[in-house]
């Protein structure tokens, strides 16, 4: 571990270090220790946090608290994304050609992840496993269009056996099951003054509403749950 004060500082307020009790002292412990690290970053491409996946067993460790997605730039420059529901398969999808593909690192997908996803203007997200895709995760991505795309063997597992150009036949020779659009979500509910709806895990408020010849005022309130 580094010896400067300063670092060390740094490194616990990063997460990246710990305080812990050892014999009754108190000590520093790296909590990515025997991990593969990956770097997270926002739409810009600015360093935000660190993923660590362990070599061996154990939790995967998120630092310092976000963002819960990797390769999440790649957001701005695709309408469409892959998503691999295991991080190995994300990556395994990446080496095999898919540069539009992301790993949630959280589940379920926090506000703050959701909200890059729509403002990067991605519509649609293809969630790839060879397990049975539940529709509550589709749901929870709220606006965006969700399809399943489930494998015959895990992305990572065929990579390894039999290369990139297998497994991107394989991904190709696919169904694609529309799991969720964004109008099914949820009914619509009349309110005094407006209405309100529900998309995922979040409820629309949209009131208020006024029309002239050139625009359209509304209210919207947003609730989480």
């Amino acid at each position: 571990l580094p010896d400067e004060e300063s670092v060390r500082g740094t490194l616990l307020e990063l997460g990246v270090l710990e305080e812990a009790d050892g014999d009754g002292k108190p000590m520093l412990q790296e909590r990515l220790l025997e991990c593969l690290v990956f770097p997270l970053h926002d739409l810009d491409g600015g360093l935000v946090g660190l993923f660590g996946v362990p070599v061996d067993t154990g939790a995967a460790v998120l630092l310092p608290n976000g963002p819960g997605i990797w390769n999440l730039p790649t957001a701005t420059n695709f309408p469409t994304l892959m998503v691999g529901l295991d991080f190995y398969d994300a990556l395994s999808l990446y080496v095999a050609g898919y540069t539009n593909t992301i790993a949630m690192l959280s589940d379920p997908p926090r506000d703050p992840d959701l909200d890059a996803l729509e403002r990067s203007g991605v519509q649609q997200l293809h969630l790839v496993s060879h397990q049975p895709i539940p529709t509550a995760l589709a749901e929870a991505f709220g606006t965006l269009t969700c399809y399943a795309r489930r494998l015959p063997r895990a992305a990572n597992q065929i990579l390894c056996e039999k290369g990139a150009e297998e497994l991107a036949a394989v991904l190709e020779a696919s169904p694609r099951q529309e799991m969720i659009t964004p109008t099914a979500a949820g009914g619509m509910e009349i309110l005094e003054g407006g209405f309100a709806v529900v998309l995922g895990q979040r409820r629309y408020e949209i009131r208020g509403l006024d029309k002239s010849r050139l625009k359209l005022k509304a209210t919207v309130r947003v609730e989480h749950g």
